[in-house]
């Protein structure tokens, strides 16, 4: 996320976010793909490293706290949202997303959850998913209203 956001906004930079020490880790993390045996080496090193965090301890002040702000996605807004859950999911579990869909409606958004049973963080999104066929009639349904 940090690389990703360093990446997009030219006022934050990794550098001010990330302890020296945990730069090239950082880097290395964010340009492997989730579903790639690599993650697990660089979630390894990042667990390693018990004695010694890899965020400065004022990572979220200044330009990266107010770009978090900026997009932070319970923000009430108009339009619809669709949220699919695996229910497998260790990542994000179904709780956690339930008690964000439920945070979002409190705030007077249309949310629509649909949660995926056996499927996890990755085969949710996985080509063969059935989540993508119920994605795209929702948006198709969406638009032609």
């Amino acid at each position: 996320m940090v690389q990703g956001y360093a990446s997009a906004y030219d006022d934050v930079r990794l550098r001010d976010v990330v302890r020296p020490a945990a730069v090239p880790l950082v880097r290395r993390m964010a340009s492997r793909c989730l579903s790639e045996p690599g993650v697990l080496a660089s979630v390894l090193t990042a667990l390693s490293m018990r004695d010694e965090d890899v965020l400065r301890r004022d990572a979220a002040a200044g330009p990266l706290g107010r770009r978090l702000e900026e997009n932070e996605p319970d923000a009430p807004g108009r339009s619809p949202l669709w949220v699919a859950q695996g229910a497998a999911d260790t990542l994000i579990t179904p709780r956690l997303q339930r008690d964000y869909v439920a945070g979002v409606r409190a705030g007077g958004r249309e949310v629509d959850l649909v949660v995926y049973p056996g499927l996890d963080h990755l085969s949710l999104v996985q080509e063969e998913s059935p989540m993508l066929p119920d994605l795209l009639a929702w948006t198709e349904a969406r638009l032609a209203d």
